[in-house]
């Protein structure tokens, strides 16, 4: 081994498994084993914070068993641009022992799709947002449909609906606007009140 200072930093190795440790105030920092794996240790040099796995070039933080090219392990923040860069970039929410796994990804041609699936890497897709952007709910083309009625398609088989759920003294309504403010943002309206039990259909006409 080879020491400096009062002796506590140290750079030693052992002749049985042919690892080289790197020590400061005697607590090991740093070792590289005989296969290439090189481990980064916590403050009080009792767990692997980080872990380089050279037989299959993966990067652990947190964790001594990565399974990607880089597995974090724990809370992580991102401050600033988070990239993603692949033919078809994609994002895998993964629930292990059958649990329902949920994914988003870019297609490739722009269109941002949502999928859920049990331990798969490709989910059954529930929802996508098309490059021209209207939006599919179980429909993956929801531009094939009638052009002035498809930035919204729900469902492309079997029975399909859309509720609106409001409190028992409230309403829910749909509006038909032509501006953003006065009586252009219901320029017609469906409006149902449970405080009631009407409906009303109108249009204002001021």
């Amino acid at each position: 081994s080879l020491s400096w200072g009062d002796g506590s930093a140290q750079i030693r190795g052992s002749g049985s498994s042919e690892a080289v440790e790197l020590l400061t105030s005697s607590v090991v920092r740093l070792n590289a084993d005989a296969d290439g794996d090189i481990s980064f240790y916590n403050s009080a040099g009792t767990s692997q914070a980080f872990f380089w796995d050279a037989s299959s070039s993966r990067l652990g933080l947190g964790t001594t068993n990565p399974y990607r090219t880089l597995t974090v392990a724990g809370d992580q923040v991102v401050e600033g641009l988070f990239e993603i860069t692949a033919a078809t970039p994609q994002i895998l929410f993964s629930v292990p022992s059958g649990g329902l796994d949920s994914r988003i990804h870019n297609d490739g041609s722009g269109n941002f799709i949502f999928g859920t699936g049990t331990n798969s890497t490709t989910p059954t897709e529930r929802m996508r947002i098309t490059s021209s952007g209207n939006v599919g709910i179980n429909n993956t083309s929801p531009s094939s449909y009638h052009s002035p009625a498809d930035n919204l398609v729900i469902g492309s088989s079997g029975d399909n609906g859309l509720t609106i759920a409001s409190g028992t003294s409230s309403g829910g309504t749909i509006c038909f606007a032509d501006g953003t403010s006065g009586g252009a943002q219901y320029a017609g309206f469906i409006d149902y009140q449970h405080n009631g039990d009407y409906m009303r259909f109108g249009t204002n006409l001021g």
